[in-house]
């Protein structure tokens, strides 16, 4: 995940999810500066993206709108 915007964000209560299935990503918070870059791994038991396929995916800020949505190619 990375901030493109120029002030840091408390990604705290925010969810990742994928959108086959509804799976969530456990694992994501903390606060992401402007400009950084962070991988956060799924700290849950089963795996949520579907290799086999199309699983596109989603990030929603704590009041559930959707922030950003990445397409599975």
């Amino acid at each position: 995940m990375r901030n493109v915007g120029g002030e840091s964000i408390n990604l705290d209560g925010w969810i990742m999810c994928s959108f086959t299935g509804s799976q969530i990503h456990q694992g994501v918070g903390g606060t992401l500066a402007p400009g950084e870059t962070r991988v956060f791994k799924h700290t849950g038991r089963a795996f949520i993206w579907n290799n086999r396929e199309t699983d596109s995916g989603g990030l929603y800020d704590p009041q559930g709108r959707l922030i950003s949505y990445c397409p599975d190619r």
